[in-house]
């Protein structure tokens, strides 16, 4: 009786145990992971190779979950890969760590620390050998130990393995017929069967790619392809490029580019030709097989042995540019012009209001002129150059009793101007002189030339104004019975003359209309052969 009890007691506790598990894959049961080991390797025997291990397609979990743990096994045929070492990702949070391989398999597991996997994961990558016989494969197959949620709850989970296949290869063999270059080199190179390998030749200088002889895609190509589907040669053909001479000439003055000469050029070789006339010459044409004869940049072709001149003539005309510098203009007008051979031509700059003429820059005979001339014996650029007219201010000033023509006062001129000035004294003065820089200093009108600012005194002290003095007196005899005295005074007067002979009565002369310091009196009446005295006076 005792015996069965137990048994019933046992299975009660399996019973509770069953019926308390549904709970937990209930949370989970919606999750799922595959595991997959790599895609399909293809692999030459003798070569080395590897395989990701990933969690990938996660799906279903709720928030806040994700893959807390897992153990997994590999295997895979040691007799087609031997398996040289399992590298574990280093994940955050997440310790993954791989055992050792054994007789065709590995045990790889991993938990979380701090982290869950919860997106495509790479956990590990396995590092092999292909040791098998050409044609041998190998599945790396993935099977499932454990696999849980963060509170260990068991996740669906799909595996896909990966195949290894062991493929035979083949050797290229590389050479060349001529010299060139090939990629890759000259020589025997391994690969496997049914890889498409690119190739490509380069020939020496002076010499060219003719065909590839072999088993390629095309082999009119540089560069092609070679199908790796058994021992495979072939050879890069080049064959030498044939040379031509280019001889350059030059009939006329000017220059050529290439430099007259003999030249040695690879046939079908462009050759760019210029030309420039000499000073007062003009290219005209080519002469040979150029592209186009008639312009002096070309180009020759070289498919035979070419003889190339160029051809210079003088000119017949030139050009005169003019250009203004500053404000003004110029005749002939700004611009450019043609003139004859040699012709001189004249040109004349000026100025707008408020400038002056500076120079002219360029070939002109005088180029400090504004009006000089140009020899055309040449395109030539000339330039007028124009500069404005500083402005100086004139102070006009006062010392006494009296006023100034201009007034007394500030005023602005160009610089260079000359300013008539007059000092006119008041009833009961006169004037003694001008203070400043002016041309005379004791004339009531005089001038003053402006190149800087200037203050002029015009200077008047009481009384009445002193008697001229009377200078440069002179008689002329026009007829036989007139004569002109003429003389100067230092203010101005109007002047008359007292004449009379000897045993005479006095004469006089009207007093002149004018007042003025230049005096001119008509002696009218003379007896010829009688002598005169006179006297001047106002």
């Amino acid at each position: 009786m005792k015996k069965p009890f137990k048994i019933g007691l046992l299975f009660l506790i399996s019973m509770l145990f069953f019926t308390m598990l549904p709970t937990s894959v209930c949370q989970a049961a919606s999750a799922s992971v595959t595991v997959n080991g790599g895609s399909a390797i293809n692999i030459g025997s003798g070569q080395s190779g590897s395989a990701s291990i990933t969690i990938g397609s996660i799906s279903g979990f709720t928030e806040g979950n994700g893959v807390g743990g897992f153990t997994i096994n590999l295997s895979w045929d040691p007799s087609v890969i031997n398996v040289t070492s399992i590298n574990a990702q280093s994940l955050p949070g997440f310790s993954i760590t791989p055992g050792s391989p054994s007789g065709g398999s590995v045990k790889v597991s991993g938990h979380s620390s701090t982290s869950l996997i919860t997106s495509t994961t790479n956990i590990a990558s396995i590092q092999f050998d292909a040791i098998g016989a050409p044609g041998s494969s190998t599945n790396i197959e993935v099977s499932i130990i454990s696999f849980g949620d963060k509170d260990g709850n068991p996740v669906a989970v799909n595996v896909a393995g990966s195949n290894v296949t062991i493929l035979q290869q083949h050797t290229l063999t590389m050479a060349v017929s001529g010299q060139g270059n090939t990629s890759p080199s000259i020589g025997n190179h391994t690969y496997n069967q049914g890889q498409n390998v690119n190739i490509s030749a380069s020939p020496s200088s002076g010499w060219r790619f003719d065909h590839w002889e072999g088993e390629v895609t095309n082999p009119n190509s540089a560069s092609t392809t070679v199908a790796i589907t058994g021992d495979k040669t072939v050879t890069a053909v080049f064959v030498q490029i044939p040379t031509y001479t280019l001889s350059i000439a030059v009939n006329g003055e000017g220059t050529v580019n290439p430099a007259p000469g003999n030249y040695t050029i690879q046939e079908n070789e462009t050759v760019n030709l210029s030309a420039t006339p000499a000073d007062g010459w003009r290219f005209v044409s080519w002469t040979g097989g150029v592209t186009d004869p008639n312009s002096a940049t070309t180009t020759v072709i070289m498919n035979a042995n070419k003889n190339i001149t160029a051809n210079f003539a003088p000119r017949d005309s030139f050009t005169l540019t003019i250009n203004i510098e500053g404000s003004g203009s110029t005749n002939p007008a700004e611009g450019t012009h043609t003139f004859s051979r040699d012709a001189e031509v004249e040109v004349t700059a000026i100025p707008a209001q408020g400038y002056k003429f500076d120079s002219w820059v360029g070939d002109v005979s005088d180029p400090n002129s504004a009006t000089t001339t140009v020899v055309i014996d040449d395109d030539k650029e000339i330039t007028a150059r124009f500069v404005e007219i500083p402005v100086h201010t004139l102070t006009i000033e006062v010392n006494g009793n009296g006023t100034t023509e201009p007034a007394p006062g500030t005023h602005e001129y160009l610089e260079g101007t000359e300013v008539t000035i007059t000092a006119i004294p008041a009833d009961g003065h006169r004037f003694t002189g001008w203070t400043g820089d002016v041309a005379e200093a004791d004339s009531a009108t005089t001038t003053i030339t402006i190149t800087a600012n200037k203050t002029v005194t015009a200077n008047f002290v009481e009384g009445p104004p002193p008697p001229p003095q009377f200078t440069s007196i002179e008689v002329l005899l026009t007829t036989r019975n007139e004569a002109v005295v003429t003389w100067s005074t230092d203010l101005p007067a109007a002047g008359k003359v007292i004449y009379w002979a000897e045993g005479s009565s006095q004469k006089e002369t009207p007093l002149e209309t004018d007042i003025s310091t230049r005096h001119v009196v008509l002696l009218e009446d003379l007896e010829p052969g009688k002598t005169y005295n006179y006297s001047t006076g106002y």
